[in-house]
């Protein structure tokens, strides 16, 4: 997905204009980069997989889902803004 809407970002020079909700697409694509650098690191899955504490991996899981959810939004978005181009 990052690598889809940078492209698109760079092609279309749509930096500044609005993607999804209040964002606009450049700052979709940090707000991207952030969650995978914060939640899909292979450092946080390292903790994850050697941890046991139930708590940590019900709050990861709820986050996960979380983002989950709003990623296939904005894949959808991102999807139909393609084929409206094409």
């Amino acid at each position: 997905m990052q690598e889809a809407l940078s492209n698109y970002i760079l092609t279309e020079h749509v930096l500044k204009d609005i993607f999804v909700d209040s964002y606009t697409y450049g700052d979709f694509l940090k707000y991207l980069q952030k969650n995978h650098i914060q939640y899909l690191s292979d450092k946080n899955y390292a903790r994850l997989k050697n941890s046991d504490n139930r708590l940590l991996l019900k709050q990861t899981q709820q986050v996960l889902e979380e983002q989950e959810n709003k990623l296939v939004d904005a894949e959808s978005k991102l999807e139909t803004v393609l084929q409206k181009k094409s």
